[in-house]
């Protein structure tokens, strides 16, 4: 893992974009989906070893390997904000916000020890059990330290968890940032090295990506170069046969077309001036950016429409809670058989 750690350390030295590596190499599918981002916290919310280095180092700075017992991570201070206390006016919608991500959160803990006591309890017939509670097992292939689930990236705690098992047992539920995984172990094989002839095609595409990628990046580099000499990125753009995409104005939370919400894209380009070019990973693949125009925040506009935003997700977090809240209760209710549901009724009603 510390090899790893190390690799990624030395692409951003190099010049790659935080967010953009976090997104490629991080094990943590929850920060790797944010870039990275673990947003603003405090002493006392991450590890000691993980805060001692957070703390030590100063905006834009960028750590050695860091090892916890969640492995090893590489840490960039973007910003460091006095500690203090606001209002409580300006804190309510986030207070309100907040639990209601707690209670949701509750929830599917909730119900993901029911899934667990029972898969235990079903023994080999934990496939059926699982259905019975409206959800649908999934069996994967073997995996290895670091691997993905289908659906779900790799992450620390999803190697801990399963990895910890032995043959036949059942894990406690595992959370991987806004959902839980109960794991079961059917079988487990020693590690072993496969042989050359079956894993030749993976170590070909493997280098022919990891060639195709330098080559990109010193094309950018290129075309930054002639771009700063004062040549119009058109004239670049026909002399190469490529198409120049324009965004339109976004804001820091914005989706954007063909990008959708990639925070590493949006995070650079905010420190970039009017007239600025760089080259900024997009999709995973560098780009020459200009920005053409910004223009300024509207707070009379955002304080317009921030009260309805929140109005609206409020109500439908909470309508969500409230319909997993009765389901759990009708099953609970017809599991101990102390009710039985008329569909024809619920459907008139």
């Amino acid at each position: 893992m510390r090899a790893e750690a190390e690799a990624a350390l030395n692409r951003i030295r190099a010049g790659e974009d935080f967010a953009a590596v976090a997104m490629h190499a991080s094990q943590d599918s929850a920060s790797a989906q944010q870039g990275g981002d673990l947003g603003f916290f405090k002493r006392g919310d991450m590890l000691k070893s993980f805060e001692d280095a957070a703390f030590g180092l100063k905006p834009g700075m960028v750590s050695e390997p860091v090892r916890t017992d969640f492995g090893y991570h590489v840490i960039k201070v973007e910003e460091v904000q006095e500690a203090g206390y606001r209002p409580l006016a300006m804190v309510m919608g986030e207070l309100r916000e907040r639990l209601t991500r707690e209670d949701l959160h509750r929830l599917a803990e909730a119900k993901a020890g029911v899934v667990r006591d029972a898969m235990v309890t079903a023994g080999g017939e934990w496939q059926a059990a699982v259905r019975g509670l409206g959800l649908e097992p999934q069996e994967t292939p073997y995996l290895a330290p670091g691997d993905g689930m289908d659906g779900m990236e790799a992450s620390a705690a999803l190697t801990q968890a399963a990895f910890a098992l032995q043959n036949g047992e059942v894990s406690q539920p595992t959370s991987l940032g806004h959902r839980y995984v109960v794991i079961k172990l059917l079988e487990r094989r020693a590690s072993a090295i496969p042989p050359f002839e079956e894993v030749k095609e993976t170590v070909r595409e493997a280098l022919i990506q990891e060639r195709s990628q330098a080559l990109a990046r010193q094309k950018a580099d290129e075309y930054l170069a002639e771009v700063k000499a004062g040549r119009a990125l058109a004239d670049l753009a026909e002399a190469l046969n490529s198409q120049i995409e324009q965004t339109g104005l976004f804001s820091r939370n914005s989706t954007i077309p063909k990008l959708g919400r990639s925070q590493g894209f949006i995070r650079e380009v905010f420190r970039m001036s009017v007239g600025a070019a760089r080259i900024v990973d997009v999709l995973n693949q560098p780009a020459v950016v200009v920005v053409k125009e910004r223009k300024e925040f509207d707070a009379e506009a955002y304080e317009k429409d921030k009260t309805q935003t929140k109005e609206q997700v409020l109500r439908q977090k909470r309508e969500q809670a409230f319909t997993q809240w009765a389901g759990d209760l009708r099953r609970r209710a017809e599991e101990r058989r102390d009710v039985a549901v008329n569909e024809s009724l619920v459907a008139v009603l």
